[in-house]
C-alpha cells in the first residue's frame, strides 16, 4: 500500500484563464487610544488568536460592509 500523498504536476506557464495572482499582505501601523488596545488585546485573548490578526479580522469586515 503507497502512503505517500499524490503529487501535483503542473505547467510552468499556465494558461491566462488559469493563472492565479497571490497578493502579499502589507504590513501597516496604526495609532490607537490605550483604551481601544486594551480592548483589542482582551478579546484577542478571548478568541485565541493574536491581537494584529484580530485587527486586521475587524478592518476587513469593516470596509466589506
Amino acid at each position: 500500500m503507497n502512503n505517500r500523498a499524490p503529487t501535483t504536476m503542473l505547467s510552468p506557464n499556465p494558461p491566462p484563464n488559469l493563472q492565479v495572482t497571490f497578493r502579499k499582505p502589507v504590513r501597516i501601523t496604526i495609532t490607537v487610544p490605550h483604551s481601544t488596545h486594551s480592548a483589542l488585546a482582551d478579546r484577542s485573548d478571548q478568541e485565541g488568536r493574536s491581537l494584529s490578526n484580530l485587527a486586521a479580522y475587524i478592518l476587513e469586515n469593516a470596509l466589506r460592509n
